[in-house]
């Protein structure tokens, strides 16, 4: 019988959830675009550094370079930039 089947929800119920879930997209769309700005920081820079402490005031966290031993990234430790280092090898 009709009465066993659940009430059409009204438009007014049903427009805060469409504009809920549109929100939702956008910021997943907006995540996305920004992806490469979240995980993909700073800029090939033409300079190896000398040591951790090797800092310009021009350089920027984020900021990389590498040889062929070992690629260098500039990272903010809480207090000051410093240059870390990985090594590089086959695999």
């Amino acid at each position: 019988m009709i009465e066993d089947y659940p009430k059409v929800p009204e438009f007014s119920d049903v427009l805060p959830f469409c504009q809920a879930v549109k929100k939702e997209r956008q910021t997943d769309l907006e995540d996305w675009n920004n992806l490469p700005k979240r995980f993909v920081q700073g800029r090939k820079v033409n300079k190896i550094p000398t040591s951790s402490a090797d800092v310009s005031p021009d350089d920027k966290a984020g900021d990389v370079n590498f040889t062929p031993t070992f690629m260098y990234i500039l990272v903010y430790d809480g207090s000051v930039n410093v240059w870390r280092r990985v090594a590089l090898g086959a695999f």
